[in-house]
């Protein structure tokens, strides 16, 4: 099983992007939990295909919010 981080942030009105750095994928939907459904189902397709590179999250985050 491979345990990878997705972002979502929030882009317009109703509207969320994921994205996981591990693999570069990115997807998005209308509710943050569609658009991490829409990533998920986006990177099963990504490990579908033969020459797929299987990704690492061996990367560091730092969260921060923007002040409005």
């Amino acid at each position: 099983m491979l345990d990878l981080s997705c972002i979502i942030t929030k882009e317009k009105e109703n509207m969320f992007c994921a994205w996981c750095p591990g693999t570069e994928i990115a997807s998005q939907g209308r509710t943050i939990e569609g658009a991490k459904n829409n990533q998920v189902e986006a990177i099963e397709l990504y490990m579908e295909d033969e020459d797929a590179v299987m990704p690492t999250d061996d990367t560091e985050f730092m969260i921060t919010k923007r002040s409005e």
